[in-house]
């Protein structure tokens, strides 16, 4: 009876191509790495645990199927050169020297054995078999004997067939176990992907927000300060918005000043009244004068009626007969500047003639005009003193430079040109009059 063989040995594994049997390695680790990640996480990353349930079945992994193998070989290399001796020899001229009876008969037996497993060895791809598998240490040299050589070949073939078949189903296998064990791998990797990418349009879009609120925020500030200039310069204020304001509905710039400056202008307007010398002669004489210069005009009526008119109206403001006239106290506020009387009428001439153009509206470009040109507080209030008068009195200009010029002459100031001035008013409406 054969004893029976068994089916896996350490020789199979020396068949194997170093290659593989590395692969086989990756693979096996790979797959009891990823066993132990997905269900005992704790024998990977605990010190205590890894070296026991990981490192230690590892390096018995990799001893069996790459350092055993080595091992092996070291010992079969001495081998190799005698089955070499013998693969030149072929099958007949074996089956020969054992029909002749040659003395050497166990040394052709063993040279018979050494070439079927050579030739065994050959067609299997590095799988040796030893003789008592097939059946016996004479099965070989029988099946020479009775031709059976055909049936050897077989047993060979059969004996490939069957581990290459063992080998590609464990790779099979194994790769079939590594795909789906990197299957959810592959997976996370693709999720953790797609969200790295959301992230990234995320950061983009957050970023184009905020360069978006800081252009906003930058052209706030820029308006701000340019809405800071416009309130401090009050002429591009005045400029932006002069359409929009309601002149007619504004108060009097100059009440302020006025009221500031009403003590200094009654002392300015009592200062001439108590005077004895200028006041006395020229109210004690009046008799004289007005008696004598009758007659003479009665016979120039006849021929010329107008120079009556201008030799009353000289004397009596030479000689101060106007006192009691209710314009008087608008008159005084005028003559508390630096401004002589021919002064005054000329720029009395000038406010009538733009508010007779330009209405209301010329009042506050004559108040820039006079900032603009830096006049003294005292002028600037007799400007505002003169709009105020032609708005409120009710006067044409010629009248009112009439009033202006006998008040100048009331208060004691004398003036040549004013007095050119108005002799040039009087002789003007004597030729309206005609």
């Amino acid at each position: 009876m054969h004893t029976p063989s068994i089916s896996f040995s350490f020789s199979f594994l020396n068949n194997l191509t170093q290659s593989f049997r590395i692969f086989l390695v990756t693979s096996i680790t790979g797959t009891y790495t990823l066993i132990l990640y997905e269900l005992f996480p704790e024998f990977l990353f605990n010190p205590n645990y890894s070296l026991t349930y990981f490192v230690a079945p590892v390096a018995a992994i990799a001893g069996v199927l790459i350092g055993l193998p080595k091992f092996m070989n070291r010992g079969v290399k001495t081998a190799k050169p005698k089955a070499k001796k013998t693969e030149n020899k072929s099958g007949e001229d074996l089956l020969n020297e054992i029909i002749s009876g040659d003395d050497s008969g166990e040394s052709t037996q063993q040279g018979v054995q050494q070439d079927s497993t050579g030739v065994m060895a050959g067609n299997s791809e590095g799988v040796t078999l030893e003789p008592a598998s097939v059946g016996g240490p004479n099965a070989e040299l029988d099946a020479l004997l009775g031709g059976g050589e055909s049936n050897s070949s077989t047993v060979s073939a059969d004996v490939v067939t069957s581990g290459g078949s063992i080998s590609g189903l464990n790779e099979d296998t194994i790769r079939d176990m590594i795909d789906q064990k990197f299957e959810p791998v592959e997976k996370d990797l693709s999720s953790f992907k797609k969200d790295l990418n959301k992230i990234k349009e995320d950061m983009k879009i957050t970023k184009e927000n905020v360069d978006s609120l800081t252009e906003s925020f930058e052209g706030t500030l820029t308006d701000m300060k340019a809405f800071q200039a416009e309130i401090a310069n009050p002429l591009n204020f005045m400029r932006k918005y002069f359409e929009s304001i309601d002149l007619k509905n504004l108060s009097d710039p100059s009440l302020p000043l006025r009221q500031q400056n009403r003590a200094p202008e009654q002392t300015v307007s009592q200062a001439p009244i108590p005077q004895p010398a200028s006041q006395a002669p020229v109210s004690a004489p009046q008799p004289a004068p007005v008696s004598a210069p009758v007659p003479e005009p009665a016979p120039q009526t006849s021929s010329q009626p107008q120079p009556k008119p201008k030799t009353t109206e000289m004397e009596s403001i030479e000689k101060g007969t106007d006192l009691d006239n209710p314009m008087d106290s608008v008159m005084k506020p005028l003559f508390s500047g630096t401004l002589s009387v021919s002064n005054l009428m000329s720029i009395v001439e000038l406010a009538g003639e733009m508010l007779k153009e330009n209405g209301d509206d010329c009042i506050d470009l004559l108040i820039e005009q006079c900032k603009l040109m830096g006049l003294k507080d005292e002028d600037e209030n007799t400007i505002y003193n003169i709009i105020d008068m032609l708005k409120k009195s009710g006067m044409n200009v010629e009248d009112t430079l009439i009033q202006l010029y006998k008040f100048a002459k009331i208060v004691g100031i004398n003036d040549k040109q004013a007095d050119a001035h108005y002799k040039k008013l009087l002789e003007s409406r004597d030729e309206e009059d005609e």
